[in-house]
């Protein structure tokens, strides 16, 4: 979690409070946001499984065509 309230504190020292705490409140949102995306390797992972599923499901029409023509 992004303390905003620290940096807050240390941009008051060098600009005004309301810019200073608009500033934070950006930077915690930005940092919310960042903190919700998907990485690059999580969306990598994601795509491993639905390949998988992908080759199962044509492994799963294979055989019922397969058990289709032996009825």
């Amino acid at each position: 979690m992004l303390n905003t309230l620290a940096i807050y504190q240390d941009l008051s020292s060098c600009m005004d409070d309301k810019a200073a705490k608009k500033l934070a409140e950006i930077l915690g949102r930005v940092y919310e946001e960042v903190a919700q995306a998907v990485t690059k390797k999580e969306f990598n992972e994601l795509k491993e499984i639905v390949r998988d599923l992908a080759h199962a499901q044509e492994r799963t029409e294979s055989r019922i065509e397969e058990l289709a023509h032996a009825q």
